[in-house]
This record gives C-alpha cells, structure tokens and sequence, in this order.
C-alpha cells in the first residue's frame, strides 16, 4: 500500500512534523479500526503520562460538544436569564 495515497496521509505527516519540531519526550497514538476496535501505542509514557493524554482528549471532545450545541446552549442560557428576571419580580414576603 502506497501511504501517499491514503487519505489521512497528508494530516498524519503535518502532525508528525509538528510534534517532532517541539522535541517531544512521550509520544502516544490512537486509532479506531474499521471494526470499532482501538489500537494505542506509547513511547516513553507511564500510567501518569496516559492518564494527562486521555484527560486531553477527554476536554477536546468536550470541547467538541459544547461547540456542536452552541446554539441549543445559549437558547437555555436565555430562557435561565428571563427565568431569573422575572423570579427577581416576585415577592416572599406573604
């Protein structure tokens, strides 16, 4: 198979390059198979180092999250805003 051609082969060789122009000193990879099964592989990375690269991906796909429902998010942030203004309306004192 002719790497060239694959068609993730472009963005894998800007990461690469990118990652080894800031001298890394652990390394992880991740990738799904076309089954669902996932293939990981470390250099130089201990229980800790695992932990901080999943902790990283896990606030990039939240990240992802947030961004893909930003329109649904500040729609409930309105409706908490007049909530609020009209509760600030009420009176307790009976």
């Amino acid at each position: 198979m002719d790497f060239s051609e694959l068609p993730y082969a472009e963005w894998l060789e800007q990461g690469v390059a990118e990652i080894l122009q800031n001298n890394p000193s652990k390394i992880a990879l991740v990738a799904q198979m076309p089954d669902g099964a996932v293939m990981t592989g470390y250099y130089n990375a201990d229980a800790t180092d695992k932990a901080v690269f999943a902790h990283n991906i896990y606030a990039d796909s939240i990240l992802d999250l947030i961004i893909s429902n930003i329109d649904v998010i500040k729609e409930a942030i309105n409706e908490m805003d007049e909530e609020d203004a009209e509760q600030d309306g009420e009176s307790f004192d009976g």
